[in-house]
């Protein structure tokens, strides 16, 4: 290896060699080598360019080390200048014009308890109490015009504590730069222990940042993992607890958790027909943020410009210091809500079902706690993610109830003749009052001479049933503005259910219409594998109309059974479904073929409509000692003969 020279000894070495390879080319040309040997010229020549390059490199070199030789001094005391600012006792802050901050040393990052990167471009009133920020953005703009230095005792915020501190403005010009820089030295407030005191419960400076930074401490890591775990476990559990009860409930005792454990505020925004709405609001329970809830409940929710940016971008949002108070929205004062509430760490997470917003959960925290972390923000997303989950099954039970409470409504007539001549009462009866879906209807309906009623169930079950008895029920309603006569009408009903209906669920259907003349009623019927109807006289004899046919849909070639019933002034018809006539007891006796059904209606003699449903229902009751199998249909139409 060659042995390394120092510079001036390499600028001997080429003198040496420029006057060697002159003392060759003047030897070369004595004993006339010019034109001799073409080789040797070449290699003269090559040997000349190499030392012209080494003379043009070494006059570079010189000319380099004469400007390093002039700015190595200013070089040193830049470094000695670095090294005393990055070790100084004191905490100092440089700042540009706008109040952001440049350049910190070691004992700043220490006292704030964030890494320098962190600190670098953030806006350094974030880290002072928020009611005192307002007056250090005046204190700065002061100091900015030229004032002298200004002094300002005030408290910086350091993971969720607050630190008396006396702040000391002033202004220096940098020779590069046109604007000045300001210095922000911090000195412990009269009274108060020095940072290193209050960080190390001594007077000895911190030796690093990882001694600065009690989070990273390995227990209280796991401990604030765990509690990360226990918060989403907790939620989860709530979120079953309260699975099926009224949403505003659930909502509510969401937001009761999170203020417990995991925020002093808590707020839930929804979407709701369109529109962003606030669905839950929790907060401390003093009287100054019982007042601030109920402004954040009245509040107008287009103006909260976070939550709105959550559910827009589906993108969570964290500020560990919070720089503008205005983003969730001010009161009725024009105060920000985030000053009322005195919140210096926000977080906001989108509330997301199937890719589909559905609303926001923000989190507030004041200055006594500590802000929130990403690990925090993940925790808070599956909070979110359950709560989005568990309104996306509520909303969907919550339709399909209301297509179930429409799916039910057929079971209910939606007219009744007038009264008059004729008494009218109707029953329904199902063995499930909370059953989602009804197999059956009664309808009564306006003819082109007089009334007429239509009874239909199936022995199919579920909402597709439903759907299909809900559609028959409007082509009744159509078929009755074309004649009077029940047995054309199921005629017809067949023939549409056989080719528009796209069904093969069999139904039993009863039609009849009703006719008053001068003292009598004359009830036409009509069915279509219906069993009977009863006839209660007004001395107390009951009669029974045989029904008959096959159910609708059974076939293109309808067989319906026609009867009349004629009426006089205190006579009562009764008709139903096949359910109530079949209904058994425990012992296999059928209510309508045991007779049970008849002497029941006949205890009904020179009472109302309505009085012989319920004494049928009674005896009903009775009867089916294990319960009704199939939904119950029955109505009653009295001659009154007025």
């Amino acid at each position: 290896m060659t042995e390394r020279v120092s510079f001036e000894e390499f600028d001997r070495e080429v003198a040496a060699f420029q006057v060697r390879l002159q003392e060759l080319r003047t030897r070369r040309v004595l004993d006339g080598g010019e034109s001799g040997d073409e080789a040797a010229a070449a290699a003269f020549l090559e040997l000349e360019t190499a030392a012209e390059e080494l003379r043009v490199a070494h006059e570079e070199l010189w000319a380099t080390g004469n400007e390093l030789a002039r700015r190595a001094p200013h070089d040193r005391d830049r470094d000695l200048l670095r090294v005393i600012f990055k070790d100084l006792p004191a905490a100092v802050i440089l700042l540009d014009r706008s109040g952001r901050i440049r350049r910190v040393n070691q004992r700043a990052v220490d006292l704030l308890g964030v890494t320098a990167d962190y600190l670098s471009g953030k806006p350094f009133p974030v880290f002072v109490d928020l009611p005192a920020r307002a007056a250090l953005r005046s204190h700065l703009a002061a100091v900015i015009r030229g004032k002298d230095e200004h002094v300002v005792t005030t408290s910086l915020l350091r993971m969720g504590s607050s630190i008396p501190v006396r702040l000391v403005f002033s202004t220096v010009q940098m020779p590069a730069d046109s604007r000045p820089v300001i210095i922000a030295l911090v000195l412990p407030a009269d009274g108060a222990p020095s940072a290193g005191e209050r960080l190390s419960g001594e007077a000895t400076p911190s030796t690093g940042p990882a001694q600065s930074r009690p989070w990273m401490d390995r227990p209280q890591a796991v401990r604030a993992a765990t509690r990360r775990l226990d918060l989403v476990t907790e939620a989860a559990r709530l979120l079953l607890d309260e699975g099926g009860g009224a949403e505003g409930v659930v909502l509510h005792a969401v937001a009761t958790l999170l203020c417990r454990t995991f925020a002093e505020w808590a707020i839930i925004d929804l979407i709701r027909d369109g529109q962003l709405t606030r669905a839950a609001v929790c907060g401390p329970a003093d009287d100054a943020s019982l007042s601030t809830i109920s402004g954040l409940e009245q509040a107008v929710v287009d103006k909260a410009e976070l939550p709105i940016a959550v559910i827009k971008n589906g993108q969570s949002r964290l500020y560990a210091h919070i720089e503008d108070a205005s983003i969730f929205g001010e009161d009725e004062r024009d105060v920000p809500f985030l000053s009322a509430m005195g919140a210096h760490s926000a977080l906001c997470v989108p509330i997301e079902a199937d890719d589909q917003s559905m609303g926001a959960i923000t989190a507030l925290r004041q200055r006594d706690s500590d802000p929130f972390s990403l690990s925090e923000q993940a925790a808070m997303e599956d909070v979110a993610g359950l709560l989005a989950r568990t309104l996306r099954s509520e909303r969907r039970l919550a339709r399909r109830s209301a297509g179930s409470g429409a799916l039910r409504e057929p079971v209910s007539p939606r007219a009744l003749p007038p009264p008059g001549d004729l008494d009218v009462a109707w029953l329904h009866r199902s063995p499930d009052p909370d059953g989602a879906v009804s197999t059956g209807f009664l309808e009564f309906f306006p003819s082109m001479n007089g009334w007429g009623a239509f009874l239909a169930d199936t022995p199919s079950g579920g909402e597709p049933a439903a759907a299909y008895l809900s559609m028959l029920r409007q082509w009744i309603n159509l078929l009755a503005l074309t004649g009077d006569d029940p047995g054309t009408m199921l005629t017809q009903l067949n023939w549409a259910m056989r080719r528009l209906g796209g069904s093969d669920h069999l139904v039993s259907a009863m039609a009849a219409h009703f006719a008053t003349t001068a003292g009598r009623a004359q009830i036409g019927l009509a069915s279509a594998g219906h069993r009977s109807s009863l006839t209660l006289l007004a001395d107390g004899r009951v009669q029974r109309t045989d029904g008959g046919g096959q159910p609708l849909n059974g076939s293109d070639d309808a067989v319906v059974h026609s009867a009349v019933a004629d009426l006089g002034p205190g006579d009562l018809l009764l008709f139903y479904n096949n359910a109530l006539f079949d209904t058994h007891n425990s012992v296999g006796d059928g209510f309508g073929q045991s007779g049970q059904l008849s002497i029941a209606l006949a205890r009904a003699a020179g009472g109302t409509a309505q009085d012989a449903l319920d004494i049928v229902s009674t005896a009903l009751s009775a009867f089916a000692d294990g319960g009704l199998q199939r939904s119950i249909f029955t109505a009653a139409v009295r001659f009154t003969g007025q």
